[in-house]
C-alpha cells in the first residue's frame, strides 16, 4: 500500500508546532502503524513582522514546503491560524492536499451541532482576514470579535508572552479572565480558540471548556480524516476537502 506523504510546517510558535507534530505522529502510529511526517521549518521571526502581507507569507511557506522535495505532499498541515491568511495561494499550489484550518474548525462545529453566537479569539491578522466570520455566516451562525482595545491586549499577550514562551499557569488565568469577561459581555454561546498558542496553553494547564472550539484539535482531526480517505484509495482520486471532513 502506498503511504501518503505528509508535509507539516513547524517552527511558527515556541513549542506548539513541534508538539502538534509529535501528537500527530502518535495518532498516526495508533491508527496506521506508521509515524512518517516530513517537517519543514519556518522561523517565526521571519513570519510575524509580515503577517499582514499574505503574498509574502505564502512565499515563505511555499519555499519551505518545496524544500522537502518531490513528490509534493498528499497532505499539508500548518498549525498556525494567522498563516492561513495565505490559504488562497496555498490552495492554488497544493490543491486539496492543503487543509485550511478554518475549514477544519467549521467542520468540527457542524459535526458537533453547535449553533448561535461565536466569539473569535485570535490575532488581529486572523480576525481581520475574516475567514472565520465568512464561514460562520454560511453556517447560519453569528461571529463576534473583541473591541479594538481588548484585541490589542490579546495580540500583545500572544506575541510577547506565548509565542516565545515558556508558558505558565498565570498565562492561562489571564486568558480565562479575558475569555470569561467578553463571553458574558457579548452574550456568546461558544468561543473559537482561533490561535493555536491559546489552544496549546489550555491543553497544557487545563482542559478545553465545553463552550470552546479548539482549532488545533480541529486541524488534527481533519488531518486524520483526510488520511483515512487517502489510505482507502483516495491517493488516485482527488476530491474536495469539504466532502471528506464533517
Amino acid at each position: 500500500m502506498k503511504y501518503p506523504k505528509i508535509g507539516l510546517v513547524t517552527g511558527l510558535g515556541s513549542t506548539v508546532s513541534s508538539q502538534f507534530a509529535e501528537c500527530f505522529k502518535e495518532s498516526l502510529g495508533l491508527l496506521f502503524g506508521v509515524t512518517v511526517v516530513t517537517e519543514c521549518f519556518v522561523d517565526a521571526n521571519h513570519i510575524i513582522p509580515i503577517l499582514t502581507n499574505r503574498i509574502r507569507v505564502a512565499s515563505i511557506v511555499l519555499d519551505a514546503l518545496q524544500s522537502i522535495g518531490n513528490p509534493v505532499p498528499d497532505l499539508v498541515l500548518i498549525p498556525c491560524n494567522s498563516v492561513h491568511i495565505a490559504s488562497p495561494h496555498l490552495t492554488q499550489a497544493f490543491g486539496d492536499s492543503f487543509i485550511p484550518i478554518d475549514q477544519a474548525v467549521l467542520s468540527m462545529i457542524r459535526r458537533e451541532h453547535r449553533h448561535g453566537r461565536f466569539l473569535i479569539l485570535g490575532t488581529t491578522t486572523t480576525v481581520e482576514a475574516g475567514f472565520y466570520q465568512e464561514g460562520l455566516c454560511r453556517l447560519g451562525c453569528e461571529a463576534l470579535t473583541l473591541p479594538a482595545d481588548a484585541q490589542a491586549q490579546l495580540d500583545e499577550f500572544i506575541f510577547r508572552e506565548l509565542v516565545y514562551g515558556p508558558m505558565n499557569p498565570e498565562h492561562l488565568q489571564t486568558l480565562r479572565e479575558l475569555e470569561f469577561h467578553f463571553k458574558h459581555r457579548l452574550a456568546a454561546d461558544h468561543v473559537i480558540l482561533a490561535c493555536t498558542e491559546l489552544c496549546y496553553l489550555v491543553r497544557v494547564f487545563s482542559q478545553p471548556k465545553s463552550y470552546e472550539v479548539d482549532s488545533l484539535q480541529a486541524l488534527h482531526d481533519a488531518g486524520l480524516s483526510r488520511l483515512h480517505y487517502l489510505m482507502e484509495g483516495g491517493l488516485n482520486h482527488a476530491t474536495r476537502y469539504s466532502h471528506i471532513v464533517g
